[in-house]
């Protein structure tokens, strides 16, 4: 399978830096980009993160040899449906989606035969949002993750694999359903975490003024992914609430651990507690740092 043609479709923060990246990385391949919004593809042509764009889908993908989808998730099923006539025989389709499990299944469902999906999570992003914010290096020596299943063919894989490898990203195979439960401990539940925080010292400050007024380091780094977008991170958590909900429920345990140590002013099971959250810290540091997942 070459690929001489590819399409992004969303051209907001990812879609805009992945267009970027493929430009310069991968320069002898044409990059198309689709948005429902004229002003947005206008936006990307002057930025140089597609070399042209257009506002109809099916003039988009027609002859595309590989398909992003980088758009919000619901709306991912009925692109697919929209662009099926127009969809040339061996294209792969992927997405930059946070969630896989529901998704994988719908489309491996929806696609014709002959039209190959394979879900794809760039562990990479911003709070920032938009395509003035998007940016080449965006994604370089990202941990990328595709979610293959028993219906995906090994050809498909294997040209995705080397394509992305080209940007500079790091491939990690996983199932849809692995993907889901570790991405809801790494990714999801912190941002749960960032805005439960933030509405806890809002309440306070609400009681009492000066609490934001004094915040600094600790509190803006913790706090940071609280900046995302509501609506799209209201869709993400809901879709992958069947993987969320037991890792918030063990949250809740470990946080009661330090309470109680708190509440019986037992400074030996609270030391032992940071201790061990500080190791820990080490050893993400480490396996991050040689590029080793999961």
């Amino acid at each position: 399978m070459s690929i001489n043609k590819v399409t992004i479709i969303g051209l907001g923060l990812m879609g805009g830096s992945l267009g970027m990246a493929l430009r310069k990385k991968v320069p002898t391949i044409e990059v198309c980009g689709v948005d429902r919004q004229s002003e947005i593809v206008r936006q990307a042509e002057k930025k140089g993160s597609v070399d042209y764009g257009t506002i109809d889908l099916g003039k988009g993908v027609r002859g595309a040899d590989l398909i992003f989808l980088a758009t919000p998730l619901a709306v991912m099923p009925c692109l697919c449906i929209t662009m099926q006539p127009y969809l040339k025989q061996g294209a792969i389709i992927t997405d930059l989606g946070s969630t896989k499990e529901q998704l994988v299944k719908c489309l491996e469902e929806i696609l014709p035969e002959g039209v190959f999906f394979l879900g794809g999570h760039p562990m990479a992003g911003s709070e920032k949002k938009g395509i003035k914010e998007a940016r080449a290096d965006l994604l370089e020596n990202a941990v990328y993750i595709l979610t293959p299943t028993t219906k995906t063919k090994v050809q498909v894989i294997d040209t995705l694999s080397t394509f992305l490898y080209r940007l500079g990203v790091r491939i990690i195979l996983l199932s849809p359903a692995e993907h889901d439960r570790k991405i809801a401990a790494v990714s999801h539940l912190p941002h749960l975490l960032a805005n439960a925080l933030l509405n806890t010292v809002g309440i306070l400050e609400e009681e009492e003024e000066g609490y934001f007024s004094l915040s600094a380091g600790g509190f803006r780094d913790t706090t940071r992914i609280a900046d995302s977008q509501s609506e799209m991170w209201t869709e993400i958590l809901l879709q992958n609430r069947k993987a969320l909900m037991p890792v918030v429920k063990r949250f809740r345990s470990v946080l009661a651990e330090y309470e109680e140590a708190l509440r019986k002013e037992d400074s030996v099971c609270l030391q032992e507690l940071l201790e061990k959250a500080r190791q820990r810290k080490q050893k993400n540091h480490k396996i991050m740092a040689h590029g080793k997942m999961f």
